[in-house]
């Protein structure tokens, strides 16, 4: 088994007790914890339209507006429209 698959060997020998003492769902159980944040069009817009609007607002107040967490609403106005710097300077283009 272990030349036929090599180094995932252990893994193929735990799905293959799985399998036999009946577990047959092929997919990935629930696991506690925070889902991942889907980002939108809609959340980028509405956070463009936002920060346009009032570059001295802050990413918390984007955050409630935007109905995000206030991660999320950075990764939008950092990543996704390329501004930069805070509220205390306002945010600029780059």
């Amino acid at each position: 088994m272990v030349i036929v698959y090599g180094e995932d060997f252990v893994s193929v020998r735990k799905w293959s007790a799985l399998f036999r003492a009946g577990c047959e769902n092929l997919v990935d159980d629930p696991r506690p914890g925070q889902e991942n944040a889907i980002i939108t069009v809609d959340h980028i817009d509405k956070g463009g339209r936002l920060v346009r609007s009032d570059r001295r607002v802050t990413l918390r107040m984007l955050a409630v507006k935007v109905d995000a967490s206030v991660e999320t609403v950075w990764t939008i106005v950092h990543n996704r429209l390329r501004y930069r710097g805070s509220a205390r300077s306002g945010f600029r283009s780059s």
